[in-house]
């Protein structure tokens, strides 16, 4: 928010004519991101507004860097602008559309199954609790057990925490999340 920028900036950004042009540029770009595409449904701007910050800022950033971390060349053909330009009217005026897949269903040649028309959304899920179980477990426990040696958590929390998530009784972003938060912490 502009009044938390304005708290934290410091002097050398707050120069009268830098910090004037960067304010209304700042303003300009949140006008133009926040403004709705003509008669679009309410659905459909909060559609766009994910695609634009979400998507852009973070999928399409994460989707790069880890496939080129892997020496993948990956395609995401559904954002093509082209692709894009020539449904987003169509989508931005009937939102039911976005959420029932029919646009795409409808444009193929073949229809697809039903199974795959009517499966729910399904999140990209990462194998935290195979890692947890595997490569990832010594340097789990030692995130622990830095936080129980430097008096954060009980001396006898590691194993409950660990004891914990093996049986179901804890998620497993319980032992990764208290893991990082030691290692952080050691590392100070």
């Amino acid at each position: 928010m502009p009044e938390e920028l304005d708290a934290l900036a410091g002097p050398a950004l707050k120069d009268d004519a830098g910090w004037a042009d960067a304010s209304a540029r700042v303003d300009a770009v949140e006008r133009e991101r926040l403004q709705p595409n003509g008669d679009e449904q309410p659905v459909a701007s909060i559609a766009r507004l994910e695609s634009r910050l979400y998507l852009e800022s973070q999928l399409l950033r994460d989707i790069d860097a880890m496939s080129m971390a892997h020496g993948l060349e990956v395609r995401v053909p559904f954002v093509d602008h082209e692709v894009v330009a020539a449904v987003w009217p169509e989508l931005g005026f009937h939102p039911s559309l976005i959420t029932h897949k029919l646009l795409l269903h409808d444009t193929l040649a073949l229809p697809l199954p039903a199974e795959i028309v009517q499966r729910p959304k399904q999140g990209f899920i990462l194998p935290f609790e195979q890692w947890l179980t595997g490569d990832l477990a010594p340097a789990v426990r030692d995130g622990l057990d830095q936080l129980a040696a430097g008096g954060w958590i009980r001396r006898d929390a590691p194993d409950r925490i660990l004891s914990d998530w093996r049986t179901g009784v804890a998620h497993w972003s319980r032992p990764w999340g208290l893991s990082v938060l030691g290692h952080f912490l050691g590392s100070r």
